[in-house]
């Protein structure tokens, strides 16, 4: 070891930021005394959790045969650790899911919230699996047995979240729906005196329907449609001419203040409406007005179009429950 250390030479890059510690001299005692003070010092800084070395030598004269075998296995190590971190990453991404329950992903139903946990708990128990194997097998047995096994395994937990959520934003003309402002999370409710009010618990059931009649649900461009009341279809949403707020009028009075065109808040070109999407509605009429809310935050109203990227006045289509 002593030969080793006096042919060896070690240089380290710093990845980090913030170490009180100052450089050292190229020989190995002071180079690992070097890293301990420097880790010492960054792990003063409360936002660093924990910190990992990756050493990396080179001895002169060591057979390529040897340095095969070391660097081979370490290979599959790494292969390993990759799939490990994918693994981590699809149970964090239905985590993450469960976090936006109540805001982007409140689109769901519950047998898709039911699919969400049996995802995250096949990615917790094959990370498990693979941590255990990890541990307990000879390094030669890490490739048939870890990485030959399991290397998929986070791509088809990747996929399943994919063909869920496919699944679950399909609708059409057919499908009931609540519509909610996406910034204030308060759902179109109950009216009064026609005039919808804005509720964070009281959902009411709407339908949109294409103004031509169509089975599909086409939005932007020149297309426009009806917001009906699921439970008395022949009610529509209406914009006023004088106090500009929105209000039920029944269809057979076939104003074009009644028609809005549906445009997705940051995809324009997208054509098909979907459960999940977030939405600017402007009225037909009255082009240069979108369906907003109103100051109090308390009805449907109208506001002109420069006020497009406040999000109080941008719509979630959610399944109806």
């Amino acid at each position: 070891m002593r030969e080793i250390q006096s042919s060896t030479s070690i240089s380290i890059n710093s990845w980090a930021s913030g170490s009180s510690t100052p450089p050292f001299l190229p020989r190995v005692e002071k180079a690992i005394e070097y890293v301990v003070n420097f880790g010492k010092s960054v792990l003063d800084n409360p936002a660093v959790k924990q910190i990992e070395y990756t050493g990396l030598w080179t001895v002169p004269g060591t057979p390529a045969a040897f340095k095969h075998f070391v660097f081979e296995r370490q290979r599959v190590t790494d292969r390993v650790m990759g799939i490990t971190v994918a693994l981590m990453h699809a149970e964090e991404r239905c985590r993450n899911m469960k976090v936006l329950r109540k805001a982007e992903f409140s689109f769901l139903s519950q047998p898709g919230w039911r699919k969400v946990e049996q995802i995250q708990r096949d990615s917790i128990t094959a990370r498990a699996n693979v941590q255990d194997l990890f541990k307990t097998l000879n390094s030669t047995d890490f490739a048939a047995e870890i990485v030959g096994k399991y290397k998929d395994t986070a791509r088809k937990l990747e996929d399943r979240i994919r063909e869920l959520l496919v699944s679950e934003k399909t609708l059409d003309a057919t499908k009931t729906m609540f519509i909610k402002s996406v910034g204030s999370k308060k759902f179109i409710s109950t009216a009064v005196n026609d005039y919808p009010r804005l509720d964070g618990r009281a959902p009411i059931s709407l339908k949109m329907t294409d103004v031509g009649g169509g089975k599909q649900l086409i939005i932007g461009r020149n297309h426009y449609s009806f917001i009906r009341n699921a439970h008395r279809p022949e009610m529509i949403l209406c914009m006023g001419r004088f106090n500009y707020y929105v209000f039920w009028r029944y269809s057979a009075w076939g104003n074009t203040a009644c028609h809005w065109r549906i445009v997705h808040e940051h995809n324009y070109h997208k054509a098909t409406l979907e459960f999940g999407d977030q939405l600017v509605i402007y009225n037909r009429y009255w082009p240069n007005w979108i369906m907003g809310m109103s100051g109090d935050g308390l009805w449907i109203g109208t506001v002109k179009v420069q006020h497009v990227n406040n999000k109080n006045h941008h719509w979630q289509i959610d399944r109806a429950v």
